[in-house]
């Protein structure tokens, strides 16, 4: 019986319930990422061809349909460099919101630390600068979105 709840929880904490995003950054890309939820037939999305993967543009943003990223729902974004998997690496990864004007924007955001930082798996050093980074990272986003680099609506409902 144990046995069987194990199967089940791993069954049910693992990415085949929900939509995954599959992003590409640079070949030594360090910084904050954005993944905005874009019309299906926008012009701002970029595949990559031979991975079929989604390309981060100059300003750390990846546009993916909206078809594909329902923010409403849980999702779990793969982050990819030069072919090889690093989403193990990314910091502060999550669901964020920013409001402008009176009208709410979403957008999933990550950091993709230095490569000398990506090996440190000591949650007091990542802890200590957290808070630092992670409000870089919004305003960094507030910033794009007042600008208007970032191509995005407002939340619908």
């Amino acid at each position: 019986m144990t046995l069987l709840l194990n199967i089940l929880f791993c069954l049910c904490s693992c990415s085949l319930f929900f939509p995954t995003t599959r992003i590409q950054v640079p070949k030594g890309y360090v910084g904050w990422c954005y993944v905005v939820p874009s019309p299906d037939t926008s012009r701002l999305i970029e595949i990559d061809r031979k991975s079929g993967l989604y390309k981060i543009d100059s300003h750390g943003v990846a546009y993916v349909p909206v078809s594909h990223l329902d923010l409403k729902n849980d999702n779990v974004v793969e982050v990819y460099e030069g072919g090889k998997e690093v989403t193990a690496y990314t910091r502060y990864s999550g669901k964020n919101e920013t409001t402008l004007r009176d009208k709410t924007y979403e957008y999933i955001s990550f950091l993709l630390p230095a490569p000398q930082e990506r090996e440190i798996d000591n949650d007091e050093y990542w802890r200590r600068k957290g808070y630092e980074n992670t409000v870089a990272g919004m305003a960094l986003f507030d910033s794009l979105l007042q600008n208007n680099l970032i191509s995005i609506k407002a939340r619908p409902y």
